[in-house]
């Protein structure tokens, strides 16, 4: 019998608050609610950093930032020792891919890949291609364009674009070195770029929150003299209008995993794949009266990640748990739900045992660390 598929989706700047099934009363995330509906959500996952790349680096290795050594963006190539989770899954008889903004150490995920997609390389050769490449923002990291609507229309977002290029790993297709067996199972991981900023997302999501109708959490103004200073900045004109941006983000991610969810159905694969979602870190989106995660970053609004764990046969459908786990944690879950042997790189726990009709904890506390 063929090995269950592993779909691992992945945003980056994602407050675990902001979907439906969550709780939050606004904001609109229909396949996320699909997934959480058929599958187990976790109120009280947290990430090992609160910045991209050594959290993505803890994803991917199952390892605390205090043992891999990453504390910032980018960095040299690790240590032969540290075990990827696609090196791991491909010596075990999977075709592997890793697509979307990837931002790790540059060629650590790429030499351990059969299906390499980097976002930042490929996605502006694209819209060169289609005569956009002048009009992107989706990179404008100066923050000149944040909370205004794209420039680039929704059927060239890098979400679509992406999702097209995990449909076509899924497919097996691509250059003859992309390409496995095509009787293998398939373990990708899929990483969009939002919701993190710049907050431009395109219509018609852009226009789905309008800002005076938003819902802010509230500030309380017994909190650190940091935060009140950077609130004094922004005023809540500012916040509503990049919070509707943010929350169309969400939802824009949202289309791209229906597009994903879509063809794994038409493909009959769906009940034959492991699939999870998280984040890399979270936002403030709204909270102590702001956006982004400047301010403090070790508050939870930007340490606690959005986790859904959906099985093949949909076990536990529609279940919340409580429970801790960490972003190391899922390296050797989805070994073990996949029948693949945990390796000993890792220092993250199976959180299986929360899957389960008598879940029991496997944390009391978590840990995230930052430089």
């Amino acid at each position: 019998m063929k090995k269950s598929n592993v779909l691992f989706l992945f945003s980056d700047q994602h407050n675990a608050r902001c979907m439906s099934c969550a709780g939050h009363s606004e904001v609109k995330t229909p396949n996320l609610d699909r997934l959480a509906g058929e599958g187990v959500r976790f109120e009280n996952a947290y990430s090992q950093n609160p910045i991209c790349t050594p959290s993505r680096m803890s994803f991917l290795s199952g390892l605390y930032p205090s043992t891999h050594g990453y504390y910032g963006l980018y960095g040299h190539a690790p240590m032969e020792s540290i075990t990827s989770i696609f090196k791991h899954f491909g010596n075990n008889g999977y075709r592997t891919g890793a697509l979307g903004k990837l931002h790790t150490p540059r060629y650590w995920v790429e030499q351990d890949c059969q299906f390499v997609y980097d976002e930042f390389v490929e996605y502006p050769k694209y819209l060169e291609a289609v005569g956009l490449y002048e009009l992107n923002d989706n990179r404008d990291f100066n923050g000149l364009r944040s909370g205004e609507t794209s420039n680039i229309p929704i059927e060239h977002s890098c979400e679509v674009a992406l999702a097209k290029q995990k449909i076509r790993f899924m497919r097996n297709e691509g250059e003859p070195k992309d390409r496995g067996r095509a009787d293998a199972p398939w373990m990708g991981w899929i990483s969009f770029a939002r919701p993190h900023g710049p907050y431009t997302p395109s219509m018609p999501y852009a226009a789905m929150y309008p800002p005076e109708s938003l819902s802010l959490p509230p500030v309380s103004e017994n909190e650190k003299q940091e935060l009140k200073e950077l609130r004094s900045h922004h005023d809540e004109h500012f916040v509503r209008k990049n919070l509707s941006a943010y929350l169309g983000l969400v939802t824009q991610v949202d289309y791209g995993i229906g597009m994903i969810l879509k063809e794994l159905e038409v493909r009959g694969e769906l009940d034959n794949t492991i699939i999870i979602y998280s984040a890399d870190h979270g936002d403030y989106a709204g909270e102590h009266g702001l956006v982004e995660k400047t301010g403090g970053i070790s508050y939870r609004a930007i340490t606690r990640i959005p986790m859904i764990v959906r099985l093949p046969d949909k076990r536990f459908a529609g279940s919340v748990t409580d429970e801790i786990v960490e972003a190391v944690d899922v390296f050797p879950t989805l070994c073990e739900l996949a029948g693949v042997e945990i390796p000993n790189t890792v220092q993250g726990k199976s959180f299986t045992p929360l899957l389960s009709e008598n879940p029991a904890p496997i944390r009391s506390n978590a840990l995230t660390e930052n430089a």
